[in-house]
């Protein structure tokens, strides 16, 4: 290995000719010191350039990564689907009682929507499984399971207790659709005192909902195929009955754990977060 000095053409500039020394190590040369100023200002320059070129590079490969984070795992596309299906099993609700359907369009039509909301309760336990087995539980999906169950049991109670979309014979009480409507108002309302008073969302699922939710599913399928199994199973019409009031009176126990567990955690923010603002404010 050896060093010496030679005259090569400066970076700088075409016309500019500067001396470096150079390293000859196995027949390769690397320069070392450059002695004129039109290199350390070419190179100073061109550092400049690659850092620039490198942050942009960064800056882009960020927004993709941003990107591919908004890929939809395959628990919310069901929970979408969900929601989606919820169309057509309204208009099959809503056709049953149009003037001129046969008996036979009728039943059709609602076999049809029992078909559907049976598809929709199914697919609601195959996306939190498969979000809970695979790790696949997301922001989206924790936000869009408990909306989709809300609209498919709020649609079908109001179908249910309106005289264009219910069965005949099983007329849903209002009391009824009242109290568990009000349960998803409550628990909605209160989401957003706790989001203006905290700046977070915090809402656990707790037995009592799951509860509710679980029978208030069984009380609209069990309404939906009342008319071909009131006839023979005796006692079905009561059966009926008491699980459209326990569903009822689930949704009332499931509003009051909501709302308590929310209230304890909206003081136990004010506990902990309440002295760090006063001494920040003196």
């Amino acid at each position: 290995m050896s060093v010496y000095s030679a005259v090569v053409r400066c970076p700088a500039g075409p016309e500019v000719l500067c001396r470096q020394s150079l390293l000859s190590a196995r027949g390769s040369y690397r320069s070392i010191t450059p002695s004129c100023r039109g290199c350390n200002d070419k190179r100073r320059e061109s550092n400049v350039n690659n850092v620039t070129d490198r942050k942009e590079s960064v800056g882009v490969l960020s927004w993709f990564n941003r990107g591919s984070h908004l890929r939809l795992s395959w628990p919310t596309r069901i929970t979408l689907a969900r929601i989606l299906l919820i169309v057509p099993f309204v208009d099959c609700m809503l056709s049953m009682h149009d003037p001129g359907i046969t008996e036979s369009g009728q039943r059709f039509l609602r076999h049809a929507a029992v078909g559907l909301f049976f598809l929709m309760a199914i697919s609601d336990a195959i996306d939190g499984y498969w979000a809970r087995h695979r790790k696949q539980i997301t922001k989206l999906g924790a936000f869009l399971d408990p909306l989709a169950d809300k609209l498919l049991i709020t649609c079908a109670s109001l179908l249910l207790v309106s005289q264009r979309g219910h069965v005949e014979g099983f007329l849903l009480p209002m009391t009824v659709v009242v109290l568990i409507i009000g349960k998803d108002i409550l628990i909605t309302i209160g989401f957003l005192v706790m989001y203006l008073i905290t700046s977070h969302a915090h809402i656990v699922p707790v037995l009592a909902g799951k509860l509710a939710t679980a029978l208030q599913l069984s009380m609209v399928i069990a309404v939906l195929v009342a008319p071909d199994l009131v006839g023979g199973i005796p006692g079905y019409r009561w059966f009926v009955h008491v699980l459209w009031w326990s569903a009822a009176a689930a949704a009332v126990i499931a509003a009051f754990v909501y709302i308590r567990n929310g209230s304890r955690y909206i003081e136990e923010y004010e506990r902990t977060q309440g002295p760090r603002q006063g001494t920040s404010g003196a």
